[in-house]
């Protein structure tokens, strides 16, 4: 099972990365995060652009962190 990070959007950096205020996390997770962690979008399931969920509450599930300390994550809006 993948790792899960929630929080609203504070800051879209461009392409396919953004900063996530982190909130809440999986009780199953496996790893630590931070309160701030900037996520690179493997899959955008939220039905918007990303450069429009700033204040949004997203969920991630995590795949990874790549060798810039970024998660790589599949992105859902925590509603669905």
């Amino acid at each position: 099972m993948l790792d899960t990070a929630i929080g609203p959007v504070t800051n879209f950096t461009g392409g396919n990365t953004f900063q996530l205020n982190v909130t809440h996390i999986g009780k199953h997770n496996k790893f630590r995060y931070n309160s701030y962690e900037t996520v690179n979008v493997a899959n955008n399931n939220t039905g918007y652009m990303l450069n429009t969920l700033i204040g949004m509450r997203v969920i991630c599930h995590v795949r990874y962190r790549d060798v810039y300390n970024r998660l790589y994550a599949d992105v859902f809006l925590e509603s669905q």
